[in-house]
């Protein structure tokens, strides 16, 4: 009599809980695949607002009675033992825990530090929102340690290798001009210009300085300034063409290798990497993500805006000079032999986390049917578990993100 008066007295108190229960807050950090995860959350949230889902809790509890009386009937006939509070107990635990759990709603404020991304989403249950907060804060946690605090190279900003993935493509990419005359005039300035001056004698500009020695083409494609020989230049004014001599055309088209004219190549590599390029927050995190690369890496370029300026005359001088590595004719060349199965780890992992976090989150309307029955356990334990799994995923990520980084730090790659 005293247990089951303890467990009656137990279970009138969680009963009671939703009275006195109270919105629970909590963040939740993901690193990259923000937008996956919103919308499952916001799903998630909807199914459990919608009136038409206590009609699958009522069945739910009416199944959960049905086959525990079927079950203690079999066991009577069989002539074995059995007890009603094996199922009743279950039951009323379950309807318990559903109540205190999940009929109170909290709200989980999502953060995505690598597209500097955050929404609030409300009507989630308390229980959901506590499990997936605290584990998300253990998660927390454990990346701070095993990451250096501000770098500009850590997991938290760099998660999925955003910004080696986006020096890479621009590498990679064709690039190209706002206006095309501007890579028409650079393709006639190299063939024409430092084409004559790689073969003048008493040259100091070699194929092997543009090809594997400097970080600057620019100073060296100046050499190729000379009053005597002539290039075709173009602009919007002589759409067809004006002749003029190589000094004339290089002080042209230096003047027009600005940011300005080159920034829709950076726009369409932070469209790639999953960025809003229309939006001025989510460029400027991009164009962060991808300097903080480039300064860490010790790319030789100022910023990301000169790396590709300079990516883009790599181009121009290889559809020119065409052989070899030409590719690779800056020290930009390690990006370019990154292996194929590296990059796509990088750029589908944290897509692939983010997918796993959406059908976890939404099996949990699923699961929580089976509360009120006799398998409460195995429904409790099962989301539970899915966060758990969740949190142990971003950890070994973060370690082997900061190994990556310090590995390639200490051999210069």
């Amino acid at each position: 009599m005293t247990k089951k008066t303890i467990i009656l007295a137990s279970l009138f108190l969680i009963v009671l809980l939703p009275s006195v229960a109270l919105a629970v807050d909590f963040d939740y950090y993901v690193y990259g695949g923000f937008d996956a995860v919103v919308n499952a959350f916001n799903k998630l949230a909807l199914v459990f607002g919608d009136n038409g889902y206590m009609s699958f809790y009522a069945f739910s509890i009416a199944a959960g009675i049905f086959f525990g009386c079927v079950t203690l009937a079999a066991r009577i006939l069989g002539g074995g033992n059995g007890s009603p509070m094996s199922w009743i107990v279950p039951a009323l635990v379950g309807i318990g825990v559903y109540l205190s759990l999940a009929v109170p709603k909290g709200t989980l404020h999502i953060y995505d530090p690598v597209y500097n991304k955050d929404q609030a989403i409300g009507g989630i249950p308390n229980g959901v929102v506590a499990v997936a907060g605290i584990l998300n804060a253990v998660e927390r946690g454990l990346v701070d340690i095993v990451t250096t605090s501000g770098d500009p190279l850590s997991y938290q900003s760099q998660a999925g290798g955003k910004g080696f993935l986006g020096l890479y493509q621009i590498t990679s990419l064709p690039l190209s001009a706002i206006n095309s005359n501007i890579d028409t005039s650079m393709r006639n300035y190299i063939k024409d210009c430092v084409g004559y001056e790689i073969m003048r004698p008493g040259t100091t500009l070699t194929v092997d300085a543009l090809r594997k020695t400097s970080t600057d083409f620019t100073p060296l494609l100046a050499q190729a300034q000379n009053p005597s020989i002539y290039t075709v230049y173009y602009d919007s004014t002589t759409p067809n063409g004006q002749s003029m001599t190589c000094t004339d055309a290089w002080t042209n088209i230096s003047s027009q290798l600005t940011p300005d004219n080159l920034k829709n190549n950076i726009s369409a590599v932070c469209s790639a990497l999953g960025y809003d390029p229309t939006d001025t927050g989510s460029l400027t995190q991009c164009k962060t993500v991808l300097n903080n690369v480039n300064i860490g890496a010790g790319l030789g370029a100022a910023s990301v805006d000169d790396f590709v300026k300079q990516a883009y005359i790599s181009q121009r001088l290889d559809e020119i000079f065409r052989s070899g590595n030409s590719t690779g004719a800056t020290n930009y060349q390690f990006l370019l032999n990154a292996s194929g199965s590296m990059k796509a780890a990088n750029e589908w992992l944290p897509v692939l986390r983010a997918v796993l976090t959406a059908v976890a989150v939404g099996l949990i309307p699923f699961l929580a049917l089976f509360i009120p029955t006799p398998i409460i356990g195995k429904a409790v334990g099962a989301i539970f578990g899915f966060f758990v799994w969740l949190t142990a995923w971003g950890v070994v990520d973060a370690i082997i993100h900061q190994f990556a980084i310090d590995y390639s730090q200490a051999t210069g790659i």
